[in-house]
């Protein structure tokens, strides 16, 4: 099974890069795909909504600075939209204010990583936010029953 690969090994799951630098989205798109997820990598902020919207990604990768509209537009963009708000973020940015990670975790990013950082650090916080939006959908589909209604309370014979 392939580390971006459900249990079943039957899909890999999709990271949107949105990065304006060429390198920055090249290198993170090998490690990505090194890593068994399905990269796509767009260099701005309109097109970062619109691969999202289209794409339906299991996590986007935000730089806060992007080209047509900055990272901050898109992430509070995406994180508004009824659809959009449930893929996880990792904002990946060169900004080096502390109030940049404040900010990310007040409109809903789920995750903040400062440049450069290394790509297994990366890799790792990627399959760790796809796993809790996974885990989290799970619960919200079957709901834990009350205490009590599975018999764990009855004596056993």
């Amino acid at each position: 099974m392939s580390p971006g690969s459900d249990p079943a090994g039957t899909r890999q799951r999709v990271v949107l890069v949105g990065d304006p630098d060429w390198d920055t989205r090249t290198i993170l798109l090998r490690a990505l795909e090194h890593a068994g997820f399905l990269a796509r990598a767009v260099e701005s902020g309109d097109a970062l909504l619109d691969a999202a919207a289209g794409d339906a990604p299991d996590l986007v990768i935000a730089e806060i600075y992007l080209r047509c509209r900055s990272g901050r537009c898109t992430v509070q963009c995406m994180k508004r939209d009824p659809v959009l708000r449930v893929i996880p973020v990792l904002v990946y940015t060169s900004r080096v204010l502390a109030s940049d990670e404040q900010w990310a975790h007040e409109i809903g990013a789920e995750g903040f990583l400062m440049k450069p950082a290394w790509i297994e650090v990366l890799v790792a916080m990627v399959r760790d936010l796809i796993a809790t939006r996974e885990a989290s959908a799970r619960r919200d589909r079957f709901p834990e029953a009350p205490p009590g209604s599975r018999g764990e309370d009855r004596p056993r014979a």
